[in-house]
Parts: C-alpha cells; sequence; structure tokens
C-alpha cells in the first residue's frame, strides 16, 4: 500500500528551491499538501479570503483524486478532461506542455518547416496518448482555485491506474483525511460530531454524510423516480448531466431498474439526456 500513498510533496512534485522553501515559516493559510479528495468533495469546496479554497474549514490548493475519464477535448492551450468517480464529475483542464517549444521559438534556431512538423507531431502523439485514456480509470494530481464561483482544476499529472487496489486505497485515504480533518467521526467525543454538523464539511460522497441518498433520504416509500430526481437536481450545475453508472452508484439501485425509470423520467419531460447514458434535471423540476 504504500507505493499508492502520495499525501504530501516531494522532490518529483517540487523544484529544489521549493522544496527549500517549504521548510520555511509560511503563514498556515498558505502551506499546501496534497489532500486525497473524492469529487464531490471538489465540488463542495468554497471560497475563502484571499483567494483561497476551503474544504473542511481548511484550506485546500493542492488535491489528488481519481476516476473514469469519460470525454477528452483537445485544445491548442492545452487538453481539456471529463472524469467522474461515482460521487460527482467535472471537468480538469491540463495545460499544454510546449509553452516556450512553439513553432516560432523552434524556427529561430532552424528551419522553420522542421519546427512546424515537430510540433505538430508531438501534439499528435499526446492527443493520441489522451484519447486512449477515455474510459479508464485515472490518478490526477492538481491544483484548485474558485473564480466566479466556479471550481478551476487545473492538472499538474494524469496517470492512467493499472492496479484497481490503488482506487481503493485512494478512497480509504480520502476517508482518513476527511476523518482527521473534522477531528472524528460523527458522534465521538470532541469536535467531530459538532464540524461535521457545519457547512462546509466537504462530505465524501452523495448522500451527505457519506451514505448512499437510498439509504439517506430515500423517503417512506422509498419511491426510486423520486431519488433519482433528487440525485440530479444536487447535480443541476453538471452541464453534461451525470452518466447512468454514477446514478446506480450513488443510489445503490439495480442498473436495469434505474434505467427504466431514466427512461420514464426523460419521456415524461422531467429530465433529459444531454448525450448517451447522462441524464439531467430539467429546469424547474
Amino acid at each position: 500500500m504504500d507505493n499508492y500513498s502520495q499525501g504530501g510533496f516531494d522532490s518529483q512534485h517540487m523544484g529544489g528551491s521549493q522544496a527549500a522553501g517549504q521548510q520555511q515559516q509560511q503563514p498556515e493559510a498558505r502551506k499546501s499538501n496534497v489532500r486525497p479528495v473524492t469529487i464531490r468533495q471538489l465540488l463542495a469546496a468554497e471560497p475563502g479570503a484571499d483567494d483561497i479554497v476551503l474544504l473542511d474549514h481548511k484550506p485546500l490548493r493542492h488535491v489528488r483524486f481519481v476516476g473514469v475519464v469519460r470525454g477528452v477535448t483537445s485544445t491548442q492551450t492545452g487538453t481539456q478532461f471529463r472524469i467522474e468517480d461515482g460521487t460527482g464529475m467535472l471537468d480538469a483542464r491540463l495545460y499544454s506542455s510546449g509553452v516556450g517549444t512553439t513553432a516560432t521559438d523552434l524556427a529561430s534556431q532552424g528551419d522553420a518547416q522542421d519546427s512546424d512538423n515537430h510540433v505538430g507531431q508531438q501534439m499528435n502523439e499526446e492527443a493520441r496518448r489522451n484519447d486512449a485514456l477515455v474510459d479508464h480509470y485515472v490518478s490526477v494530481f492538481a491544483r484548485v482555485s474558485i473564480t466566479n464561483d466556479r471550481h478551476n482544476i487545473a492538472i499538474n499529472d494524469i496517470r492512467p491506474i493499472e492496479d484497481f487496489n490503488e482506487v481503493a486505497y485512494h478512497m480509504l485515504n480520502t476517508i482518513h483525511h476527511h476523518v482527521a480533518s473534522i477531528g472524528g467521526f460523527v458522534g465521538q467525543q470532541g469536535a467531530g460530531a459538532s464540524a461535521a454538523a457545519g457547512s462546509n464539511t466537504g462530505s465524501l460522497f452523495v448522500g451527505g454524510s457519506g451514505a448512499p441518498i437510498a439509504a439517506s433520504s430515500g423517503g417512506a416509500s422509498g419511491n426510486l423516480s423520486e431519488r433519482v430526481l433528487e440525485y440530479l437536481r444536487r447535480y443541476e450545475s453538471v452541464d453534461c448531466g451525470m452518466h447512468i453508472q454514477s446514478i446506480v452508484q450513488g443510489l445503490g439501485s439495480d442498473y436495469s431498474t434505474t434505467k427504466e425509470v431514466l427512461e420514464s423520467l426523460n419521456e415524461e419531460g422531467y429530465i433529459y439526456n444531454p448525450d448517451d447514458d447522462h441524464y439531467a434535471i430539467t429546469p424547474q423540476n
């Protein structure tokens, strides 16, 4: 398990001068550690003073999360990944590493045509590598910021996960950090119970208390249609809607039954289909 433990900076992620600077005394709000999180926690993070992002009432800057890549969009400035982990979905951007090695820069050192070909080949290779990540689990190291109520996730490193044990380890590590951050499990003596009851506790999973919506808010009738609508309302800000697998995992429901309910709600106009296997709440519902 130690191979998966990456809870703080090391020389691989920080230059020598930066590592040395980290040892110097800094204001508490400016100290940065890499915190393992779920996507739901990232979306629940709130802006604080001086451009600080807060999770569990504590500063959050660098994070690591795991999820499945559902889409890749390439642009001249970088690549946008749409990633989900069963608790939510977000868009994260990996900016191009070609800054400083553009065609113009290379032309000054040699033939312009050769430089164009080199940059083009480099971009094509990067695009193929990124496209190969679709529908695969990845581990993401990123920096989070919030601008105009929009969560910005800037990827520093993204890599495919080859051992699924890493996913399980990440979730356990996320729980450990969350519990430590709020001061203990809810109901324990100490600060845990009161901290967990406050705002900005960054619940890890979709039910608010860590339990699926199916268990936490199913209601007396346990009506799956109502639970589906409630789930989609929680994520109505996600432009592309929620993938059916995320809905099934979040509700703890049967896939085929959930699919039937989604199709029925779609036909009745309560929800709509942004694209294949994604569903979103219809405005005013």
